[in-house]
């Protein structure tokens, strides 16, 4: 059985049972729960935010493909500076991705079909008609907390780990970041071309962001650069169709791999 949002009501209703939430980076940053939300989680109602929500989530990569109108360009951009790469003006994607919010204020690129949710706030931060979650824990975190600020969701979701993939987020030593998942995501659908930009491994000369950022902090700890380069590594030598990136750090890092993507330009 399924079901379809709750009416405001109920989900008053329910917000008045369930534990306040803290704000704090950690949170921000990795998805890290309070505990009491984490037990909240665990229990026989938390753990199916999911399946409550199930006529908002697409369930297969198809009906993805489908829900995006079967992109034949799709344009990934990470948050990094050189998601203003000045050559993304000449690119007219079927298909913009993107990750959380903070490029909303640059005003550039502000459109996406499809945002991946790493910062809980996203959703009250933007609107996008499609959001992705690494895996179906987080998903429950943000839908949980949508109902908590009496924002039952509206929009439709997947949750990439449980779509039949080999790079799961499971697989690798450190969790893969968003923009990794963004990628692989891209790839599933098979379009004919990808471009990648925004993705600079946190070595980019102009800081973490774009705009003159003094932030160069580099990975949260529950990431691994070595293993957000295998993974998108693995993603494009997989891939059949053409790719663009535009991200030259990416690009060098993949191309001192073995065995990186033959179809890459960069």
């Amino acid at each position: 059985m399924t079901f379809d949002a709750p009416s405001r009501p109920a989900a008053a209703a329910l917000a008045a049972h369930l534990p306040r939430l803290e704000e704090n980076r950690e949170l921000r940053e990795s998805l890290r729960r309070p505990s009491r939300l984490g037990r909240f989680m665990q229990g026989p109602i938390g753990r199916h935010a999911v399946d409550i929500f199930a006529r908002r989530r697409i369930g297969s990569w198809e009906a993805l493909r489908q829900a995006l109108g079967q992109p034949r360009t799709i344009l990934c951009l990470g948050n990094g500076p050189s998601s203003e790469d000045p050559v993304l003006a000449g690119i007219a994607p079927d298909a913009l991705f993107r990750v959380n919010w903070r490029w909303h204020a640059r005003g550039l690129l502000t459109s996406p079909q499809l945002v991946f949710i790493g910062d809980p706030r996203t959703p009250n931060r933007i609107s996008a008609p499609i959001f992705g979650f690494r895996c179906a824990e987080e998903a429950n975190y943000v839908l949980w907390r949508q109902c908590l600020g009496l924002r039952p969701p509206r929009f439709r979701f997947f949750v990439f780990d449980d779509l039949p993939s080999t790079l799961g987020s499971w697989r690798w030593r450190a969790r893969p970041t968003n923009g990794a998942i963004m990628i692989a995501t891209a790839a599933a659908l098979h379009p004919e071309r990808l471009v990648i930009a925004g993705i600079d491994l946190y070595r980019h000369p102009l800081g973490r962001y774009p705009g003159g950022s003094e932030a160069f902090d580099g990975y949260n700890r529950v990431h691994d650069r070595d293993v957000e380069i295998d993974l998108i590594r693995q993603t494009l030598s997989a891939f059949a169709g053409e790719v663009d990136i535009l991200s030259p750090i990416l690009s060098a890092a993949l191309s001192s791999s073995t065995g990186a993507a033959g179809n890459r330009r960069a």
